[in-house]
């Protein structure tokens, strides 16, 4: 049923200190700290039924309140938040 999580989206937790792979996109208590090769990126929240809840322009960081919930930043693979 949620097969495509595991083939599509690396997990990180957003509670701890955590680099994402080698975008360096650093996660730390329901932010994502991005970095700049990505900022002024388009982004996606999306909930775990595939609903858009959040949408924007990468900055510095984005937000993230709802948990668990998808990041998809520019072409970067997806990434689930939990």
């Amino acid at each position: 049923c949620l097969d495509w999580i595991n083939e599509d989206c690396r997990a990180v937790s957003i509670e701890k200190k955590l680099h994402h792979g080698t975008d360096q996109i650093l996660f730390e208590y329901g932010l994502a700290q991005i970095p700049k090769p990505l900022q002024g990126e388009n982004y996606f929240v999306f909930d775990m039924n595939g609903k858009v809840v959040q949408k924007g322009v990468a900055g510095e960081a984005i937000s993230v309140s709802n948990v668990p919930s998808i990041l998809k930043l520019g072409n970067q693979q997806l990434i689930l938040l939990k």
